[in-house]
């Protein structure tokens, strides 16, 4: 890849991060703490242990994430996020 064609990578790169932290502050704190209790190896964990397995390894939107596990995992991780709270919130 030639130097130039690098920077214009490692610019988009870093374009894309600041926009990221920017946009950060617009997330509120239950959807953080959702993404906390959450995770991708949560998620299949769940998908494999509750009969999603195929809605899982689905290339549809429609099926992965409106499908009945998916659903009860949503649940969960409210669940989770709630504990979470209970557990590591500051009182003021």
């Amino acid at each position: 890849m030639c130097v130039q064609r690098t920077s214009i990578v490692c610019a988009t790169h870093l374009g894309t991060f600041t926009w990221e932290l920017m946009h950060m502050a617009e997330w509120q704190w239950d959807q953080l703490r959702i993404m906390k209790v959450g995770g991708n190896e949560s998620a299949t964990k769940f998908f494999q242990s509750n009969g999603g397995t195929a809605a899982l390894n689905s290339k549809d939107p429609k099926t992965k994430y409106d499908c009945n596990v998916a659903t009860k995992y949503k649940d969960e991780l409210k669940r989770r996020a709630v504990r979470d709270a209970q557990e590591y919130d500051i009182p003021h």
